[in-house]
């Protein structure tokens, strides 16, 4: 019950941003687009409204956990950010989706079963209830 919970405000978050101003330029390719920092505010200002907070859990390597350590490069300190991302090896490969996933309506925050997500994820291109199902169909 909690999970569902949870998943409706994420729904909420992702529905606020959805769209993130494009206020950095590049000047060379004339393009726009959205900075980091605005990503950043419109996420956090997001999580706040909708209750929910986002968790960082640094992990330093010590050589205790030879599998945890795999893919720190300690001859590699000088030449990247500090905030450099280490994907273990185990987190690249395809896990199979635990069976108490819980899946929700894109459109309204709805729990609807694996059968009408497979379904709507194929004809719509994301998770909508059956009511969203039929907006989505008139809509097109």
């Amino acid at each position: 019950m909690e999970n569902a919970k949870i998943a409706k405000k994420l729904v909420a978050v992702m529905n606020d941003c959805s769209y993130v101003s494009k206020n950095g330029v590049n000047s060379f390719h004339h393009y726009k687009y959205a900075t980091a920092e605005d990503v950043l505010q419109k996420v956090n200002e997001s999580l706040t409204k909708n209750k929910l907070a986002t968790v960082v859990q640094p992990s330093i390597a010590t050589g205790d956990d030879p599998e945890a350590d795999t893919n720190t490069d300690e001859n590699n300190v000088g030449d990247k950010p500090v905030a450099k991302t280490v994907t273990s090896r185990k987190a690249t490969a395809k896990q199979p989706v635990p069976k108490e996933t819980v899946a929700v309506c894109c459109g309204c925050g709805t729990t609807i079963s694996e059968k009408v997500l497979n379904y709507s994820v194929s004809k719509f291109g994301q998770p909508l209830c059956m009511d969203c199902q039929k907006q989505a169909s008139y809509a097109a």
